[in-house]
């Protein structure tokens, strides 16, 4: 029967700058742990809101004619904000290197541009040719396949953010050099 060695206690001392910083990193990490925490705590509320609009948007809660279709005809344009606001959130929180909100804004709409037609090629595509070419196990590549075409568009859209921060830096890196005319 083996036994585990013992832990060491290890002792030492920090200088002013040392404790500084040490400082620093433990604010960091309580600043990320509670991002992280806010994040866990939104998004599931986020997907059940959206869960809850499609249904809203089926089923219009037997509301009378007008009502109903006023409902119906608002799903769609509801459920694109409501992804375009997580999209941007995952977009904005995400990164190591912060940038303004907004101009994330680009890559968002692309990322929930692919996630809609995604999810409509898939539909239609499973719907099409699903039960008769894959058989059993339809539902499993159909699952895949939408879960590729997500994750496609949330790092495409990333992407586009960093291409037009890219573009940007270069315009103004561009904007204050002095060129060479010799």
């Amino acid at each position: 029967m083996s036994t585990l060695p013992r832990a060491r206690r290890v002792s030492f001392t920090l200088d002013s700058n040392s404790e500084s910083e040490l400082a620093v990193v433990v604010a960091a990490a309580a600043e990320a742990a509670v991002a992280v925490d806010a994040a866990a705590s939104v998004v599931p509320s986020a997907l059940a809101a959206l869960l809850v609009l499609v249904n809203v948007g089926r089923t219009g809660f037997g509301l009378p004619q007008p009502w109903s279709d006023i409902v119906s005809a608002s799903m769609w344009p509801l459920i694109t904000l409501g992804l375009t606001g997580f999209a941007l959130s995952l977009l904005h929180g995400s990164p190591a290197q912060r940038t303004p909100f907004l101009t994330d804004l680009l890559g968002a709409v692309v990322a929930v541009a692919i996630w809609l037609s995604g999810s409509w090629v898939t539909a239609r595509s499973l719907a099409s040719f699903g039960s008769d070419v894959l058989g059993i196990l339809g539902g499993s590549v159909g699952l895949l396949l939408w879960l590729y075409l997500m994750t496609s568009g949330i790092l495409i859209g990333a992407q586009v953010n960093v291409a037009r921060h890219n573009v940007e830096r270069q315009a103004d890196n561009d904007l204050f050099s002095v060129p060479d005319l010799s």
